[in-house]
């Protein structure tokens, strides 16, 4: 005789240990390390292991002088981040308005290159660096590509504009190996991906992104969309580590070094995972000798000269 209730049960028993089968092997397929790796990765953090990362370029920031400081001090990288005029050029600035870093006011994206280039990008850090003017992308990578210094190229907007930049500096295919692409935008290093399977690439991870700005404060924002920013805000943390990583195929994980010393960021999961971490902004002496000789994490610094 058929027991409705017992067949209802076993069914339920069956698709709850179907579920838990799926589960375990969902998580255990996240935990396996990717299958391959880029072949320039290698040769690309042997040259970062010789020195820092200049942080911006150096000093005065984003500049050309900064760039050669850099290398003359020991650097055997720079981190730089892309910006575009009124006309279209693509041009090395980390802000987006130019009050902080030159004698002038305005947004960048408000001004031609010609308007730009009349602003004094060295003054402001110094007399020593007057007469700076703001570079352009293919300047920048030029002379890195003369002075043999690798490049982590941060990119803020999936503007159309970015990936036409990217576009012409990969015309030089040797540029592959030099310089990696940063961002912390997850759509953005998807569609770099598409376009350059080749590109080396590195996600950028900031626990608060949506809920603080970059400099830790917060804006006027009503308190549930705080809320609702920061549910998103853990998801994209736990998605990173479980399953973004994958999709995006990236190469470097890029998390502060307040994530790494606070624990909230484990070295070993990544090295599992066979993805090397770089790390940001260490500029103390005792933290750099940590990251260096303890934990051998490769980081950028805004001082390049005390390591």
């Amino acid at each position: 005789m058929f027991d409705e209730e017992i067949f209802t049960g076993g069914l339920t028993t069956a698709l709850f240990g179907l579920g838990l089968l799926v589960i375990f092997y969902t998580l255990h397929y996240l935990r396996q390390p990717r299958l391959a790796t880029n072949p320039l990765l290698d040769t690309f953090l042997t040259k970062l292991r010789k020195g820092p990362i200049a942080h911006r370029g150096g000093t005065p920031e984003n500049t050309l002088t900064a760039i050669r400081n850099s290398k003359a001090s020991g650097a055997s990288g720079i981190e730089v981040d892309l910006a575009f005029t009124k006309d279209g050029y693509p041009v090395i600035l980390h802000d987006d308005t130019v009050d902080r870093t030159s004698n002038g006011k305005g947004n960048i994206s408000d001004m031609t290159l010609e308007e730009a280039r009349k602003l004094d990008f060295g003054i402001v850090f110094g007399h020593e660096f007057q007469n700076e003017r703001i570079p352009t992308l293919q300047e920048t990578v030029e002379l890195c590509k003369e002075l043999d210094l690798l490049m982590f190229l941060e990119l803020k907007s999936d503007r159309k504009e970015a990936l036409d930049a990217l576009q012409m500096i990969f015309k030089d295919r040797e540029l592959y190996s030099r310089i990696a692409v940063i961002s912390f935008l997850p759509h953005l290093l998807y569609k770099v991906r598409k376009a350059h399977p080749m590109a080396l690439m590195g996600y950028l991870l900031c626990p608060n992104l949506l809920v603080e700005w970059p400099d830790g404060s917060r804006d006027n924002r009503a308190w549930w969309k705080h809320v609702f920013n920061g549910v998103f805000d853990v998801l994209l943390y736990w998605s990173t580590h479980l399953w973004l990583w994958r999709l995006l195929e990236i190469d470097v994980f890029l998390p502060s070094k307040e994530d790494i010393m606070e624990n909230r960021i484990n070295p070993k999961w990544w090295h599992n995972l066979k993805i090397p971490l770089v790390t940001w902004t260490v500029n103390e002496a005792k933290v750099q000798v940590h990251f260096r000789e303890v934990l051998q994490i490769p980081f950028m610094t805004d001082k390049v000269t005390s390591v």
